[in-house]
């Protein structure tokens, strides 16, 4: 064999070898699909689901995508009303208290406060500078990606949980306060988590439950940010979470559609 054929074999090897690595470490970023569990989705008519959350008074789902659709979900997983708010759409929560909805605007990196009945944004709470009044650092990269409404017995007010993603991913409670509604930020909290893809608060018992994309798997975190517990979940690409009062779970699969899944002996 020439020199020449010596070395074309050589860098031939070398590119099969950097293919196989590439394709390893793909294939390694998340389970292996034989450990993934199966599940049935639902609401596709949604544009990449990324929050949902509960309306206890209508009994149904509220999911937001990142393409600014808001909508109502039966809890069979049909759609009821599919609107467009508009925005980069990355979490939702409901507050009776308030009648409204708040919505995290990524690009805006604010929450939108909508009108529980029309859906019309009626109030935008910029986040930037409440981040910087409470010291955080952060990356510029990543962004506020869940948002949890707690009620407050005896309060007018209530408080706000946010998750920052990651670098570090951190809750943030803000307490709500006035007429109409404002937020003041208290200390973040770090979680030794990679990072908060959504969450949402258990009515069971009043722990914040968030949702890892990368794990395929939601913690179970106190207040204070200890992990308390792990549950593995089905879905692809998991942005969203939601606990009802009956311990049914939803989640939103930015890869298209919302699931349900029940956990023996939860």
């Amino acid at each position: 064999m020439s020199a020449r054929s010596k070395s074309a074999l050589f860098f031939s090897g070398v590119t099969i070898l950097g293919v196989v690595v590439l394709a390893g470490n793909v294939l390694s970023a998340k389970n292996p699909n034989e450990e993934r569990i199966r599940v049935e989705k639902f609401a596709k008519e949604i544009r990449e689901p990324s929050g949902i959350s509960y309306h206890p008074q209508k009994k149904c789902l509220i999911v937001v995508g990142d393409e600014g659709q808001i909508a109502e979900v039966s809890l069979s997983g049909d759609v009821i009303s599919l609107r467009n708010l508009g925005g980069d759409l990355e979490g939702v929560t409901v507050d009776v208290d308030h009648s409204v909805v708040y919505v995290i605007e990524e690009k805006l990196e604010a929450i939108k406060v909508v009108d529980m009945k029309t859906f019309g944004t009626i109030d935008t709470l910029p986040l930037g500078q409440i981040v910087e009044q409470s010291g955080f650092f952060r990356s510029p990269k990543d962004s506020f990606e869940g948002i949890a409404y707690e009620s407050i017995e005896g309060s007018d007010g209530g408080i706000l949980w946010l998750g920052y993603q990651k670098n570090p991913a951190a809750l943030f409670p803000l307490k709500l306060e006035g007429n109409p509604i404002r937020v003041k930020a208290q200390a973040p909290i770090k979680v030794d988590l990679p990072e908060i893809s959504g969450l949402c608060i258990d009515p069971r018992n009043g722990n914040l439950w968030i949702v890892c994309d990368s794990e395929d798997a939601c913690f179970q975190v106190s207040k204070d940010g200890e992990i308390l517990s792990k549950k593995k979940i089905g879905g692809d690409n998991q942005e969203g979470v939601i606990v009802l009062p009956n311990g049914d779970w939803w989640f939103a699969d930015d890869a298209g559609g919302i699931f349900k899944m029940v956990f023996s002996g939860d």
